[in-house]
């Protein structure tokens, strides 16, 4: 982890900010999208082919500057574990969906999320496709499920086979999200194309947008394009400013860089 050592917030706002920072990050990380084949040259993908990776990014909030840490894993026969964890002082967030493919749908099967500086935040969610509900175990709340009903992580993974099936047509679609407290919808818009440089690396960038109908903030995502839409900038932004990013620091897919 590294903090921005120029024009330090006191120790209270350093707090305050810290705390804003980790209770932004579970509704805007899940905009991102990740990609897991390991043949990234080009787009010539079987639209369910997934591969363990491990990737990094650096966060930048206010002066406040940290590395999130992201893996997925194949854990036994078709179930995947897709995770991201942050640490600041101590304290942060982890978070995991455990989850299915069948055909080019990505069906989650059990989402946990730990925010150690807000418990409120906190979620453990228990989907359970024969009964068609999905289960919040800490706040013993249960929801009614819609078809291809997803959450803010197996989110990423259904964006990403989605914009491989499309063979560069993708332009629109609206994604269902369980929080435990209700379903929300989530728009993805294309918004172009563009070269786009990061501490990875320069890269052809998918431009994307998204948002909640109905709702100001928006989070613009730049994905890489000849490489399999792996994630490369995620932008949070309110009233026309960026209020935080998220940056591709380096990436390793089947033992090899990206």
């Amino acid at each position: 982890m590294a903090i921005n050592t120029h024009n330090k917030l006191p120790r209270k706002g350093y707090r305050q900010h810290l705390y804003a920072l980790l209770a932004i990050l579970l509704p805007t990380v899940p905009a991102a999208v990740s990609a897991d084949s390991a043949q990234l040259q080009g787009n010539s993908l079987g639209p369910t082919t997934l591969s363990p990776y491990r990737a990094s990014y650096r966060i930048a909030y206010h002066n406040i500057g940290s590395t999130l840490e992201r893996n997925l894993t194949l854990s036994s026969g078709n179930r995947w574990r897709l995770s991201n964890s942050l640490d600041l002082f101590l304290v942060g967030f982890k978070e995991y969906s455990v989850l299915r493919l069948e055909d080019q749908q990505v069906v989650p099967l059990h989402y946990h999320f730990d925010n150690q500086l807000s418990s409120r935040r906190n979620s453990d969610l228990y989907f359970n496709w024969t009964a068609n509900t999905v289960t919040d175990r800490i706040n013993q709340r249960s929801t009614a499920l819609e078809p291809n009903t997803l959450d803010s992580l197996s989110f990423q993974l259904q964006l990403r086979q989605d914009l491989i099936a499309a063979e560069g047509q993708f332009t629109e679609k609206v994604y269902q999200l369980a929080d435990g407290k209700r379903l929300k919808d989530y728009r993805v818009t294309l918004m172009g194309e563009e070269q786009l440089t990061t501490p990875a690396g320069t890269f052809l960038a998918t431009k994307l947008r998204q948002h909640r109908p109905g709702k100001k903030r928006h989070t613009t995502i730049w994905l890489a394009k000849e490489k399999a839409y792996f994630l490369l900038r995620l932008d949070r932004v309110e009233d026309q400013k960026t209020t935080y990013s998220l940056e591709l620091n380096e990436a390793s897919l089947g033992g090899l860089p990206l």
